[in-house]
């Protein structure tokens, strides 16, 4: 599974980037092309000049490819070192160093920070083995513009609830 992913659409069309090499172990899950390509389909006009937050960011491949399609910035949070330094790496070598921020940090304990910017494209895959409590959800709407879109991924065979306040759409 480790190797490289390419970005589908935009200015850093099929240009590559690898993937971190604990994908192997099933650590990380890169949002495949197919996958990638219904999201970015489905978002159409919203992501030009978009704030995008990648919680849980592993291969980082949503965020470049938010920023290749015109997003203005992107904040992607990564709390494994070995996971970080890779996506630190593609950053670099795609040359994004400007539109984004890369933080090491814990998504479920980061957003109970004060937000310092409202995001309106929200990309959130935690570990499949990981179940998010509903004071996470509740935290995020602190982050989150009046407008913005959650790409949720989970286990297919986890039953989802929809947390107060939040709308499915798809």
């Amino acid at each position: 599974m480790a190797g490289l992913l390419r970005i589908i659409s935009g200015k850093l069309a099929r240009r590559k980037f690898n993937v971190p090499s604990l994908a192997d172990q099933g650590l990380v899950r890169p949002t495949g092309d197919m996958v990638r390509e219904a999201i970015f389909s489905s978002l159409a006009g919203k992501v030009q000049d978009a704030k995008v937050l990648d919680l849980f960011a592993g291969s980082g491949a949503c965020s470049f490819e938010a920023l290749s399609r015109g997003a203005g910035f992107a904040l992607l949070l990564e709390k494994n070192k070995t996971v970080f330094s890779c996506i630190e790496e593609n950053i670099a070598k795609l040359d994004l160093t400007d539109s984004c921020k890369l933080q090491l940090a814990d998504a479920c304990i980061f957003i109970g920070s004060t937000p310092k910017n409202k995001f309106e494209i929200v990309f959130i895959d935690p570990p499949y083995i990981m179940t998010l409590a509903p004071g996470f959800w509740e935290r995020l709407k602190n982050w989150l513009a009046d407008d913005a879109v959650l790409i949720f991924r989970q286990e297919k065979m986890k039953k989802f609830l929809m947390p107060s306040g939040y709308t499915q759409v798809r």
